[in-house]
């Protein structure tokens, strides 16, 4: 028997990254290896992605470097340690538009559309609903007829960060744990008009399953640990892990993944612990993940990275990207990097102290001259050798900087890459 082609979405939330709380890295680098070894359609994180603090520029500046380690497709909207909150009781003050310029800053969108496996994805903003931002909410609306009319049939998931209700759409419940009572009724709408199959959520920290009026309501529990002081409220299951939705013609199969199924995807014998695994080895390569712990630990020696300049490497709990040229490590700043290299991918994670310091680049590009081309760190060029090596490298190649004579003169050499 032939089974139905399926689309794998899986839904992350509430992951609540800092630097300064290696547990959540832990839980999410776990979460990373899965998703790279089962490659699924689309990953989607409903919110909370920093710790606690939606004034944060370090936390979210971490979040979004945490999210760049993936290479599966991706999608996010913001929750209430993002952006602030909505009323009643808003921890940390509501929503502002302050806050949700930072997060688009470091995040993108607040609100998407993909069409993907028959069916029309769609991510809202929920800390809009019912709150001050009437000209950005009303906004929002309008985005979000124009998106139901594009689906032109197809069944509609929604994903947003606060659920849509308690127990039922029915309910009249002003609460903190949910959206207003005037977007739920808009929201209930389009459900009993049958436009609407699935909204998926985040925000309570359980993992929710509803059914109501002909749709599912679905909570994601938290992927990472929540805040000190958050309340259960025994309205699901309360764990760690993921919801994977697999949809298939106008059906969808909804699956809990816990943290140990998490860890079923690592190598045998290693744990998700930076000290042992995270920290100490870059991320196997597909399909080799099946490596056992001795062959691994073999590869990750302390001579592994030194044998490539401009390889980048970082330590699994800090955002700071390094280049590897003549054998040291060089601290990149946004700027440099961006007009280096062409993505975040393939970022290698190691013990960063295993290499000598060589200071941070002040200026760095891709420059030419005489049909070559170079990386140019601060006074020294580096040249690249040929179009193989700046795509293993990730080298942004397709526009350098034209060097003059005078230029190209004041450089001295530093070692080929590749």
């Amino acid at each position: 028997m032939n089974l139905p082609s399926q689309t794998t979405i899986l839904h992350v939330s509430d992951t609540h990254l800092s630097p300064d709380f290696a547990a959540s890295t832990e839980m999410w680098t776990a979460a990373v290896r899965y998703i790279e070894k089962t490659r699924p359609d689309l990953v989607i994180h409903t919110g909370d992605v920093v710790h606690d603090d939606p004034d944060s520029d370090r936390d979210h500046e971490f979040a979004a470097f945490q999210m760049r380690r993936l290479t599966a497709p991706w999608r996010i909207v913001p929750g209430n340690h993002d952006i602030g909150d909505s009323t009643p009781d808003p921890f940390r003050g509501l929503a502002s538009a302050e806050r949700l310029a930072r997060f688009r800053r470091h995040f993108g969108p607040d609100r998407w559309s993909v069409a993907i496996g028959g069916w029309q994805l769609i991510g809202l903003n929920s800390l809009l609903f019912d709150n001050r931002l009437a000209a950005e909410e009303a906004e929002q609306w309008e985005w979000l007829e124009q998106r139901l009319l594009e689906a032109d049939g197809r069944p509609i998931g929604l994903f947003m960060h606060k659920p849509p209700a308690i127990n039922s759409l029915d309910e009249d419940l002003h609460v903190n744990k949910s959206i207003g009572v005037t977007s739920r009724r808009r929201l209930r709408a389009l459900v009993v008009s049958g436009t609407l199959k699935l909204i998926g959520s985040g925000h309570l920290h359980e993992h929710v399953v509803l059914h109501s009026h002909g749709a599912l309501l679905v909570g994601a529990p938290a992927l990472g640990p929540v805040p000190a002081g958050t309340a259960t409220w025994n309205l699901g299951l309360r764990c760690n892990g993921l919801v994977e939705y697999r949809l298939s013609g106008d059906t969808v199969r909804v699956r809990l993944l816990r943290e140990a199924d998490l860890a079923s995807a690592t190598p045998a014998g290693l744990r998700i612990i930076p000290s042992a695994y995270a920290r100490a080895c870059p991320p196997p390569r597909l399909p080799s993940i099946q490596r056992g712990a001795s062959e691994l630990a073999d590869s990750c020696g302390r001579n592994r990275h030194m044998a490539e300049n401009g390889t980048r490497i970082k330590a699994a709990d800090n955002p700071m990207v390094y280049v590897i040229l003549d054998g040291k490590r060089r601290a990149l700043d946004e700027p440099s990097y961006v007009n280096i290299f062409s993505d975040w991918e393939g970022i290698d994670e190691v013990n960063v102290d295993d290499l000598e310091d060589g200071g941070a680049i002040q200026a760095g590009y891709i420059g030419s001259a005489n049909g070559e081309t170079y990386l140019v760190a601060d006074s020294v060029k580096y040249r690249i050798n040929g179009n193989a090596t700046a795509d293993r490298l990730h080298l942004k190649v397709g526009e350098p900087r034209m060097l003059s004579t005078e230029e190209f003169g004041a450089l001295t050499d530093g070692a080929q890459l590749g």
